[in-house]
């Protein structure tokens, strides 16, 4: 007697849907050459007023985007405290903030794919083996803008209202927002 396949649930089905998108994009992207270290790309010269410096910049971060996939980076400018700090802050979210807070802040809540990623809910690798990474994705928010943003910048669905971030609240983690608030404003 043959197995009948059952249905995913829907947060599943949408996962694997999500992955499978993925992968197509990075099959159609992948570069065929290999690399032996990751690249370190120092971005002072991104900030020179050469436009040859800014353009050498461009053009090590285009090569390691489309050679391997990732890299380092120094000569970024924000203090070693600050990184520090956003790291601590990682730490807190993924360690102390209990489950059912995480879940109420759960990606499949933003049309952004924004707020509390479990391992088991995306995969880079087929859904085959069990994924150990977790996430909590967040992007541009006025509210984040030391300078209070310009009104310009325009989401993926066409709003610009600032709301499609998802945090935990402050009873739950005390100065997340705002630590990183803090990172971002040197970021930017």
């Amino acid at each position: 007697m043959a197995a009948v396949a059952q249905p995913l649930p829907d947060s599943l089905a949408e996962a694997r849907q999500a992955n499978l998108y993925l992968q197509g994009r990075l099959k159609a992207t992948s570069a065929t050459t290999s690399f032996r270290s990751i690249p370190v790309i120092d971005l002072t010269p991104s900030f020179s007023s050469s436009l040859a410096d800014r353009q050498a910049v461009a053009s090590e971060i285009h090569d390691a985007c489309t050679n391997v996939g990732f890299f380092y980076i120094k000569g970024h400018g924000i203090p070693q405290n600050v990184c520090e700090g956003v790291l601590k802050l990682a730490e807190r979210f993924f360690h102390e903030l209990p489950a059912a807070s995480k879940e109420a802040i759960h990606m499949k809540n933003s049309k952004q794919f924004r707020g509390y990623e479990p391992s088991s809910y995306s995969s880079v690798n087929d859904f085959t083996s069990k994924e150990t990474k977790e996430a909590f994705n967040w992007g541009y928010e006025a509210g984040l803008d030391p300078t209070g943003g310009d009104g310009k910048y325009v989401e993926i669905d066409g709003s610009s209202d600032g709301s499609k971030n998802q945090w935990p609240s402050e009873t739950d983690l005390p100065g997340f927002y705002s630590g990183i608030a803090e990172y971002y404003t040197h970021v930017s």
